[in-house]
């Protein structure tokens, strides 16, 4: 009885998934391939516990696909180093760092990424001047929008922060940026 409550249950979650693979956000397409992988290698030690937990897993296994990640910051090489390491433990590889307008649409030109973050106003310490992120967000909004790729445009300076909001750019904080990266879960190894 425990068993076909448990295939009846996972039949539903299946088809559920189906439906977060044709529209739901990376991430939720991600769990599903997780989650499916996850009932195949115990498939027959499953049990109703299991089955109403399979698509809340945070630590996520290998089989994953394979996520990039870009990084655009024109300063502070600890804090590139300490997100390039975050998001690698997050199972994003390779990460790229770039410092400049050039080498960052040099790199997006040639290579798509799953996750950009970037300074605001890259190119332009201390100012208000957004053209790098504009531009780029230009070319990414509507896989932003669909949930294929993140976007985020950083800054130290809260006002830099509210002047790239006003212009409908994706923005918040360095910090609150290293906090969303440590809430993606971590890859298990």
């Amino acid at each position: 009885m425990l068993a076909t409550h448990c295939s009846l249950l996972l039949a539903t979650r299946l088809l559920q998934s189906n439906e977060l693979l044709r529209r739901g956000s990376f991430a939720e397409r991600a769990t599903v391939y997780v989650a499916r992988n996850f009932y195949l290698m115990s498939y027959n030690k499953i049990n109703c516990n299991i089955c109403h937990n399979i698509f809340n897993i945070r630590i996520v296994s290998r089989c994953m696909p394979e996520l990039s990640a870009i990084l655009a910051f024109h300063e502070n090489e600890g804090m590139l180093d300490a997100f390039s390491r975050a998001l690698k433990m997050r199972g994003y590889a390779p990460v790229d760092v770039v410092r400049t307008p050039a080498e960052l649409l040099g790199r997006v030109a040639i290579t798509s990424y799953d996750f950009y973050a970037m300074d605001a106003n890259l190119g332009y310490p201390n100012a208000s001047i957004f053209d790098t992120a504009q531009e780029l967000y230009a070319r990414l909004r509507d896989r932003v929008a669909l949930g294929e790729v993140k976007f985020y445009a950083a800054s130290v300076n809260p006002d830099i922060v509210e002047d790239a909001k006003r212009i409908d750019l994706p923005a918040m904080t360095k910090l609150e940026l290293e906090d969303l990266i440590h809430a993606i879960p971590m890859v298990k190894k």
